[in-house]
């Protein structure tokens, strides 16, 4: 897996040492009391101690174009096989994320082939649970920023990651330019599909700078599949479906990682929700490659 959290500052370089094993626990049973965003649905994180071990035994079957991220730790992430799972899969894994860059520690989703049952059977897992990524842990080796999905436009407001549990993320702003990423009116839609927003209806609502932190979400190659459509008192996520190099399992993974992004945006705003993942029947109007993920609100 090559981009899927380069607006998050992935981290591909990490230095040899080792985690200490009290924080790793200490990441382990964190994860285990986040809440998911199935219930239903069960995750295990894996931790696999020896980094340059299972590297050794994956490069060229895992990871972007078979190239495995040389790390001192991996995790693999399990989950049962439900509807909605690889959605779970997704939220859990970027909530993960978050826990460890709390920790000064970087990480770097990898992504696994459909067929995982060989992989699994090299680490030693012989859990019926599906194999969904492998996550690279380590101290990076130079210091990185979480996104700038989590800043805040207005100086000494908090950031949504303080408010959530995670208050020793700096949420400075990134300097990095987004000149190429669509603009707010682009992803969102009032009511129906190219129905443009009006922004200053957005301002008025409070939930403008949710959709420009929403441009800036992670994606595989930073494609920016997803869509917002206002319902009312709810937001549609929607994706795109079919795009070129990008399987299923992955489009469900980052439609996850989007839902996370979105409810931490608006719990910023004081407007906590929770998720229906439904594709019901709507007057939408979508394209034939878009399709209803689920719906936020209240």
């Amino acid at each position: 897996m090559h981009r899927l959290f380069e607006k998050r500052r992935s981290v591909r370089e990490y230095k040899a040492r080792m985690v200490d094993q009290s924080l790793i626990k200490n990441l382990m049973e964190t994860i285990k009391m986040k809440p998911g965003l199935v219930e239903e649905v069960e995750t295990e994180f894996v931790f696999l101690k020896e980094g340059k071990q299972i590297h050794g035994m994956l490069d060229g079957q895992v990871g972007y174009y078979g190239k495995l991220i040389q790390a001192p730790h991996y995790f693999a992430v399990l989950s049962e096989n439900k509807k909605g799972s690889l959605m779970n899969a997704g939220y859990m894994v970027e909530q993960f994320n978050l826990l460890a860059t709390d920790k000064g520690l970087g990480t770097c989703t990898i992504e696994v082939p459909e067929d995982t049952s060989a992989i699994k059977e090299v680490l030693g897992i012989g859990s019926g649970m599906d194999l969904m990524v492998l996550l690279a842990l380590g101290y990076p080796k130079k210091e990185r920023k979480v996104s700038n999905i989590y800043d805040t436009m207005l100086k000494g407001s908090l950031s949504p990651l303080t408010e959530l549990g995670y208050p020793k993320i700096d949420p400075e702003y990134s300097k990095e330019p987004v000149s190429s990423r669509l603009a707010v009116d682009e992803i969102v839609f009032d009511g129906k599909w190219g129905e443009k927003v009006d922004m200053e209806e957005l301002q008025k609502i409070g939930v403008d700078e949710v959709f420009y932190y929403m441009r800036l979400a992670p994606s595989w190659g930073n494609r920016q599949p997803w869509r917002f459509i206002l319902d009312d008192n709810r937001i549609a996520l929607l994706m795109k479906s079919g795009c070129e190099g990008v399987s299923e399992k992955i489009e469900k993974i980052e439609s996850g990682i989007a839902m996370l992004y979105l409810e931490l945006a608006m719990a910023e705003k004081g407007m906590a929700g929770s998720w229906s993942l439904d594709g019901e029947k709507n007057n939408y109007k979508l394209p034939d490659d878009y399709y209803v993920v689920g719906h936020f609100g209240s």
